[in-house]
């Protein structure tokens, strides 16, 4: 069973999923706690889909509107949203690795181990992936095999390793402690953290063509040129990448089946290279949305339906309706003219939407 009873959380540590499982709201000592129906899930048959990110609390405010909008998404899709790594929650981890990004793979590990149900999958994000396609299950990428997923980044020849899926088991949890702990391993120079280990991991775990593995391997520990010079890095990438390509890949002991997804077609996709129209079947969420400490970026809070928490309505400035946003250009999100209202109206003949005074002015089909 995952809880023999109702169990109260924080709602930092993870905002509720389907409504179906609340059944019950608190607050004690002001802090606001949700109680998770035991009866809903435990004696469940189905796989649970845990949505996850790891975060400090410095990321956790910075990225609170982003957040807010994943547990969003969550709740549609009754899957469960967490963000993990509070500051003495994982013991071991934090002893083990000083680096947060090999730290991170130790944490999901561990809370796997812990609090899932084998067979359970865990999407997990970067804390700058935000919804777009809100529409789209996740299900949509779990239809192939595959115990871990993983995809070729778009801009470059990387696999990605900030965002990933993985089927709990004891062989992926054994996967993830063993790419934590190549935080040990790091050679002197540029390795760009645990992006760079992956792909020697990869190539280790399926233990793919020994001897050239080995070059590899050894290019990665010679990387010694600074952050300024990547050519080396990608070098030693596109090594690992000849032997790793896009497909599906099953271990020696066949514990693990490995996939990796080609460009463009997994479930998150970073921003600037996203070309699919907004209702096709493409990514759901898009990565590399940067919120600043301060005020962040209005388009990018516009243009995903955010509200950050230090800038209030007054801030942006302007009615659309049943929202608000900095301007009337930005009030539509996708959705034309339906979200195109109060201090706005849509044009036809521009299918844009204009302020009131914009469009007696220049839209010819006043």
């Amino acid at each position: 069973m995952r809880w023999a009873k109702p169990v109260f959380i924080t709602v930092t540590l993870i905002i509720v999923v389907c409504f179906s499982l609340i059944s019950n709201v608190i607050m004690l000592n002001g802090v606001l706690k949700i109680a998770i129906d035991s009866k809903n899930i435990s004696k469940s048959d189905k796989i649970q889909i845990f949505m996850v990110a790891v975060a400090d609390e410095k990321f956790r405010a910075r990225y609170a509107p982003v957040f807010k909008a994943m547990a969003l998404y969550a709740s549609q899709q009754c899957y469960i949203w967490l963000v993990l790594g509070d500051t003495g929650s994982e013991p071991l981890c934090e002893q083990k690795y000083a680096d947060f990004f090999f730290r991170k793979h130790c944490i999901v590990s561990e809370w796997m181990r812990m609090h899932a149900m084998i067979g359970d999958w865990i999407f997990v994000f970067d804390s700058d992936v935000v919804p777009y396609r809100t529409s789209i299950p996740l299900t949509h990428w779990l239809k192939n095999e595959g115990d871990l997923i993983f995809y070729d980044r778009a801009m470059n020849t990387e696999v990605a390793a900030g965002n990933y899926a993985v089927r709990n088991t004891a062989a992926t949890r054994d996967f993830l402690m063993r790419w934590a702990a190549y935080e040990a391993e790091r050679p002197p120079g540029f390795s760009s953290a645990d992006n760079g280990a992956i792909h020697l991991h990869l190539v280790r775990t399926l233990r793919l063509e020994h001897l050239k593995s080995v070059a590899c391997a050894q290019m990665y520990y010679n990387l010694t040129a600074p952050v300024t010079n990547l050519d080396p890095y990608f070098e030693y990438v596109g090594c690992t990448r000849q032997l790793v390509k896009a497909g599906v890949f099953v271990s020696d002991d066949r514990s693990l089946v490995i996939r990796i997804m080609a460009k463009r077609t997994a479930w998150v996709l970073d921003h600037h290279q996203d070309s699919y129209g907004k209702d096709e079947v493409g990514p759901v969420f898009h990565h590399g949305v940067k919120l600043s400490d301060q005020k962040g970026d209005l388009k990018a809070f516009s243009k995903y339906g955010l509200l950050p928490h230090e800038i209030d309505n007054r801030t942006l400035t302007v009615s659309c309706g049943n929202h608000r946003a900095a301007n009337c250009d930005d009030c539509p999100q996708g959705n034309s003219e339906a979200w195109c209202n109060g201090e706005c109206a849509w044009c036809e003949s521009s299918q844009k939407c204009h302020s009131l005074e914009e469009r007696v002015a220049f839209c010819s089909d006043k």
